[in-house]
């Protein structure tokens, strides 16, 4: 009876414990993190309130084809999966700038009248980057116009540029003619 009574006091004694660490550490906890929420809103909201000195910052959507236009005879060749991660990888290092691949392909249908009178039906694989700055956003424009219309031996590449602001406007790089 006796061990049974020590090793429940124990057990209790243990419990105790552990109860007032874990207690202690949870307020110091909820203090750093409100102390952290605090100090993010007044950041936002000094962005948010000097507008003029606010930058505007932008989303922007590459639609990337899965497979080449068609040749002479209508024929398309897959474009290897490499290639866009290439492209991915190229975005990181020259622009600094995170892309998220979209895992759900996005599928597009366009026609070029007189040379192939069908619709041709496109799947994409969207890469997504956001906070993008003026300059970046400039640079990503020319970026696909000389690399990526070659690369995936494209006459158009569908880009989407979205401000901060509800409304944005669809970009479509074609080769200079």
């Amino acid at each position: 009876m006796k061990k049974i009574f020590r090793l429940t006091l124990f057990q209790i004694s243990l419990l105790f414990i552990l109860f007032f660490f874990f207690d202690n550490n949870s307020s110091a906890a909820e203090i750093s993190l409100s102390e952290q929420i605090k100090s993010l809103e007044s950041n936002y909201s000094a962005l948010r309130g000097n507008k003029n000195n606010a930058q505007e910052l932008f989303t922007v959507l590459i639609m990337l084809p899965t497979k080449y236009n068609p040749d002479a005879v209508g024929n398309r060749k897959d474009i290897p999966l490499g290639d866009i991660q290439k492209t991915a990888l190229e975005i990181l290092e020259k622009f600094d700038q995170c892309s998220t691949i979209d895992p759900f392909p996005k599928i597009g249908l366009w026609k070029r009248t007189g040379v192939i009178n069908d619709i041709i039906e496109d799947i994409n694989v969207t890469l997504e980057m956001d906070k993008v700055t003026p300059a970046k956003k400039d640079a990503l424009i020319k970026y696909c116009r000389e690399v990526l219309l070659e690369r995936f031996k494209q006459e158009a590449i569908h880009m989407r540029i979205i401000p901060e602001k509800n409304n944005y406007g669809v970009h479509i790089i074609e080769i200079n003619k």
